[in-house]
């Protein structure tokens, strides 16, 4: 019961800690909460986890807050993650729904609105597609047409705004600077980016990324060997969120300016998946993994 609080506690300690009180930090502060406990509470309604634990939530504040001295997460990077975990939620809760067009809709919506921010999330959407198709299996013509119109919807809303600053040519100039965002790993903007700096933190930076591509498949390789213990739709959920976690990383090496970002979001994928490998694993390799786990995500914290 205390796991929770407890990781509340240390990642709001850490976050302002490494950010100040400025009223961007705050509030990028206050919305990273609710997103954890909005976590808390949907990871338990659907069961994410087979058995009712906080794990899940507890690892995604934490990790968050210890890696702001090394990633400097900003108000708009927690605030897509939020919209990131919008769209899984109503991804995920569409699956045995009666009206499954529902959550799809609301899934659309908060994609469109990602890729307002990052017009290449929408690489998203056939991954979307396929977990509707496959694990899911609610596309239909219902859902199809509640995909289409959760991205009229924030379309209609982009061109109004524009129509009423009278700057037409901003909705166009608007995708294509994102979409000219697309670069080989050694641009400056892209992946590297991401270790060059000045204030000390690239050894921080890369043990953050290592950590956080070796334990997302390190959760991945332990859920496809123990999933025949959990319900079909746990499985389903997984193998969703699965999906996502490759296109994410591609997304993060062959792209720039939203590197942050899309780190972000693989710290909430990877909370899941960690989650599910935390609680169920046993034996000495899974307490060296979990202590090292919590020294890498030490050294995350250093404040240099």
């Amino acid at each position: 019961m205390s796991l929770l609080p407890v990781s509340m506690v240390v990642g709001i300690v850490f976050w302002m800690f490494a950010a100040g009180v400025s009223l961007s930090d705050c509030g990028s502060l206050a919305l990273l909460v609710v997103t954890t406990l909005v976590l808390r509470y949907f990871s338990n309604a659907i069961q994410l986890i087979r058995v009712r634990s906080w794990i899940i939530s507890s690892l995604f504040v934490f990790m968050m807050g210890v890696g702001r001295f090394a990633f400097e997460w900003s108000a708009g990077d927690v605030a897509a993650t939020s919209l990131f975990l919008i769209y899984i939620i109503g991804l995920l809760s569409s699956y045995q729904s009666r009206s499954p067009q529902t959550g799809v809709f609301v899934a659309a919506l908060a994609l469109a609105c990602l890729t307002v921010i990052m017009p290449l999330m929408v690489c998203l959407l056939p991954v979307c597609f396929v977990a509707m198709l496959t694990a899911l299996r609610v596309l239909n013509l219902k859902t199809l047409s509640a995909v289409l119109f959760g991205f009229f919807v924030v379309g209609e809303v982009l061109l109004a705004r524009y129509l009423y600053v009278d700057d037409i040519e901003g909705v166009t100039n608007c995708f294509v600077s994102g979409m000219q965002a697309f670069c080989l790993p050694t641009d400056e903007s892209g992946i590297v980016g991401v270790f060059m700096s000045d204030n000390g933190v690239v050894w921080l930076r890369l043990v953050g990324l290592l950590t956080i591509v070796v334990y997302g498949l390190i959760g991945i390789v332990h859920f496809v060997y123990t999933s025949f213990n959990d319900k079909i739709s746990t499985r389903m959920h997984y193998i969703t969120l699965i999906l996502h976690w490759p296109v994410l990383l591609l997304l993060l090496v062959f792209t720039g300016g939203h590197a942050m970002m899309l780190l972000a979001m693989l710290v909430l994928v990877n909370s899941v998946l960690l989650g599910h490998y935390f609680v169920f694993s046993k034996g000495w390799p899974a307490n060296l993994l979990f202590w090292l786990f919590l020294l890498l995500c030490c050294c995350l914290a250093l404040p240099l």
